[in-house]
């Protein structure tokens, strides 16, 4: 999609293109424009419009960067409402995870800037950039590059292409040197500037006005491709002289905690995770999931592309964002170093040695796409490829959305079954197709299936049905002439499988690989009316024993490689209340709240203006044990913000007035007298048994009195003198 100056324009501080307002997410392209270069002068509405285009800009970097990149901080530059000093710049920056010390600010980051004003014509600048307030970052660079010399000079000398490397302590007092031509004198000069205070750091590649214009929505892959590059320079930098890249399988491993659930789920085949509130129940369920999949075969590079491709409707993607959406999408982990380059190898092979691929090579090097459209036979060969047995229904309905078929005057469904079937009857064993049930065709020697295909999730509730879990009959309006849209209408009853019955038919037809069903909140639902005959099949020792499903009438049975795991809060329902017979078809293990799990981003304690989280949850949970509720314990997420502890003490006290006050009073049944047992007399005024409102205003002072009701309450919390019974 490339778009002009006209296609824009700022309207009440809003951007519209084409009259539209726009909305980042529907943006998956991005080009610069001749307006971007203009807009960066020191007026007001031009530094706004700019602003709004870089969050463009910034969603789609962030769809296009690869999993070294993924929960990354973006920080886009002024103007921010009450901002009057405009500049006549604009940039954006993407700070890596892990790599900054206590606050953002610290950071090396990625950074795209326009800058019109460049001396050398250079408006567009792609770099690595230091701050010159990023002290104890420029502390630990200036230690790494004064004690590792040569390593930092073969990392510049790694970094393939023209870019240069700078450090200034202001646009008049600067160094820059092309990497190329840089030597010991220049890394000397480097080691004595990082010794004074402000100064600023970079490795950057340049684009004058027209380059980066007229490279169209090619820009985005070229920011990406520098980003990548200059990575192992970052991890120097930051401390990591010796760290690699981390792949997108690496960043899910230390799976080493969960071994003890496998165990006990290979010995059952079913496992119950129970525990309060808020202790990670659910994603421990994901990461044992994950971890009992890991030795299942994967799909090939080659037909992870098809199913990009296809999800693309076949037109053409660039090969790294070919790679980049398989690793994201979960259909392959990246297992060897340059996976881009695998799936380039084999793209490129396939069309060499098949004549029939079905890749398509632009004439743009390194963009592939789909011949398409295609016959019925080929539509239906590549959907089988990408994914499991379908009914000719499905296939046709993929076939339809992604435009695959050449148009004709037949019934499209019909002539896919018809094809199929013909094809079968007439070449036996060399057809491609193999029939599964009534309908249903799969592929012969497909070599590997969709990971994501190996893990279902379905969350019970009190209106959960049998007939969604196993099998019912469902109302379906069809026409008697499928092919004429005036045609009479009728409503036909189908008994149509559910999640639990499709799962296992493709679990049953693929025996070497594990498949996990993940049921979060299975307390909640009505168990004997979900499972029904299931109950006695899912025990392991009844496992392939076969039962006669009621709607449909067909023998059913629960293969073995089947496994249940499924999540349960104690504070909802008590354990001892769950159904008998699920219960003793499963094994059970306690998840309790874990306060080592509350830490920093650099894997410290987390401490929030000198309150310790780690103390506060634990000094909790101590009074809540205390009156005897160890099951309501309150979990260590409440005090998380994703993946590390909560880092601003305006986001602890919201999350401490508004998630953990109100589970309290819930726990204590309204009963007074109980609450105080567990937080004294601090957070609620008890005269009118509301949250105090000096906790509840808005500005600094609330954040000021919540940090030392806080405080006061640790100190009454850890001193014993309490008036409470042990329950424990």
């Amino acid at each position: 999609m490339s778009t002009t100056n006209e296609d824009w324009e700022l309207k009440e501080g809003k951007l519209h293109f084409h009259g539209n307002f726009v909305k980042n997410k529907n943006f998956k392209e991005f080009n610069f424009i001749k307006k971007d270069f203009k807009s960066t002068i020191s007026k007001k509405e031009e530094a706004q419009f700019l602003h709004q285009r870089f969050k463009i800009l910034a969603h789609v970097l962030k769809e296009n960067l690869s999993p070294n990149f993924y929960e990354s901080e973006v920080t886009i530059a002024h103007p921010k409402p009450s901002f009057s000093n405009w500049t006549d710049f604009q940039w954006l920056g993407f700070s890596r995870k892990g790599t900054f010390a206590n606050n953002s600010k610290e950071t090396i980051q990625f950074q795209v800037t326009i800058h019109p004003k460049d001396k050398q014509n250079n408006a567009l600048h792609v770099d690595l950039w230091l701050d010159g307030k990023a002290n104890e970052t420029r502390l630990r660079m200036l230690d790494q590059i004064k004690n590792n010399r040569e390593i930092f000079s073969e990392i510049l000398k790694n970094i393939s292409g023209t870019y240069f490397i700078g450090i200034q302590k202001s646009r008049d007092d600067k160094e820059i040197v092309e990497i190329s031509k840089i030597n010991p004198q220049f890394i000397e000069n480097i080691i004595e500037r990082l010794t004074k205070k402000g100064t600023e750091f970079f490795i950057r590649k340049y684009y004058s006005e027209e380059e980066a214009i007229n490279q169209g929505t090619k820009i985005i892959n070229n920011i990406v491709d520098t980003f990548e590059k200059l990575i192992p320079a970052s991890e120097f930098l930051n401390g990591n002289p010796n760290k690699k890249t981390l792949t997108f399988e690496e960043e899910n491993q230390s799976m080493e905690k969960y071994s003890e659930y496998l165990d006990i789920l290979n010995w059952e085949k079913n496992l119950i995770l129970y525990g309060p509130p808020g202790t990670g129940k659910t994603y421990t369920a994901d990461k044992i999931a994950q971890e009992k999949i890991r030795k299942n075969k994967q799909m090939t590079w080659k037909n992870c592309a098809l199913s990009i491709l296809l999800d693309n409707k076949g037109m053409v993607l660039p090969y790294k964002k070919i790679t980049q959406r398989i690793i994201k999408d979960g259909l392959r982990t990246s297992d060897i170093p340059t996976p881009e380059e695998t799936v380039r190898r084999d793209i490129d092979e396939d069309i060499k040695n098949n004549n029939d691929s079905f890749f398509l090579k632009s004439s743009t090097r390194g963009e592939y796409g789909l011949k398409i459209p295609l016959t019925f036979m080929d539509a239906a060969k590549l959907v089988l490829t990408v994914n499991d047995s379908l009914h000719y229904d499905r296939i046709t309905e993929i076939c339809k959305n992604k435009n695959l078929l050449k148009s004709s005057g037949q019934t499209q469904d019909q002539t896919l079954n018809a094809v199929i079937t013909v094809d079968i009857k007439n070449n036996g064993d060399k057809s491609p197709f193999i029939r599964i049930s009534s309908g249903t065709y799969g592929l012969k020697n497909k070599v590997g299936i969709s990971r994501k295909r190996y893990i279902k999730k379905v969350t019970f509730h009190q209106s959960y049905s049998y007939e969604e879990f196993m099998e019912g009959i469902k109302a379906k309006i069809k026409k008697e002439d499928e092919t004429r849209e005036t045609s009479k209408r009728f409503v036909d009853y189908v008994v149509e499988p559910g999640i639990f019955r499709r799962f296992c038919e493709s679990a049953g037809k693929d025996m070497e690989n594990s498949y996990v069903m993940i049921i979060d909140e299975i307390n909640r639902g009505n168990i004997s009316k979900i499972f029904g005959e299931l109950i006695t099949i899912i025990e392991k020792d009844k496992r392939n024993d076969p039962v006669t499903l009621p709607y449909s009438r067909k023998s059913f049975s629960v293969p073995d490689n089947v496994y249940i795991i499924g999540t349960m809060n104690t504070a909802d329902r008590s354990i001892a209340l769950l159904d008998t017979a699920l219960k003793r078809r499963f094994g059970h293990t306690e998840i309790m709240p874990d306060s080592s799990i509350l830490k920093d981003k650099n894997d410290k304690s987390s401490i929030v203006d000198s309150i310790n989280l780690q103390e506060l949850l634990n000094s909790l949970n101590k009074k809540i044990r205390e009156i005897g509720m160890r099951e309501r314990q309150i979990g260590h997420s409440y005090l998380m913000n994703g993946k590390y502890g909560i880092d601003k003490i305006n986001d602890l006290r919201l999350a401490f007035v508004y998630d953990i006050l109100p589970l309290l009073r819930d726990f204590s049944l309204g009963d007074d007298e109980e609450l105080k047992r567990i937080i004294g007399e601090f957070f609620i005024d008890w005269d009118t048994k509301n949250v105090k409102d000096e906790l509840k205003q808005v500005g600094n002072d609330v954040n000021e009195s919540f940090k030392a009701e806080i405080k006061n309450f640790l100190k009454w919390a850890d001193s014993g003198s309490s008036n409470t019974q042990n329950g424990e």
